[in-house]
């Protein structure tokens, strides 16, 4: 997805691929606009990253669960360092009926000695 980018006072869009390029560096961001762009501030790290979230709100509609999709690929490249391409992002959604036979049972029980957030309720 393209980036709005100001430079030299001009509105661009940068595609991603441009951004890691080597034609294309810090020098070329004004200085507010840097730390929107940490893989041009240091190298990217070669890594992946797969993350695999359930989740119960049914009322979210498709253009919500689309942007936390985006919300989610954005945290993992500021943190990780990694470009989107080595993200890999499963979002699915499972009733509050079946959210027990489904996910706290098979998924959440066993894991909760490994978990980092774990769930203020038990079921």
């Amino acid at each position: 997805m393209p980036l709005p980018l100001f430079m030299n006072g001009t509105h661009k869009l940068i595609s991603d691929s441009a951004l890691h390029s080597a034609a294309f560096s810090a020098q070329t961001l004004l200085p507010e606009q840097a730390s929107l762009f940490p893989c041009l501030t240091k190298p990217l790290r070669i890594s992946d990253a797969a993350l695999s979230l359930t989740f119960n709100p049914q009322e979210m509609t498709d253009t919500e669960i689309d942007a936390m999709a985006e919300d989610l690929c954005a945290v993992l490249i500021r943190h990780l360092n990694i470009n989107e391409a080595a993200i890999s992002l499963a979002l699915t959604r499972v009733s509050a009926a079946n959210w027990k036979a489904e996910v706290y049972d098979p998924i959440i029980l066993p894991s909760l000695a490994r978990l980092y957030k774990k769930p203020g309720y038990s079921l």
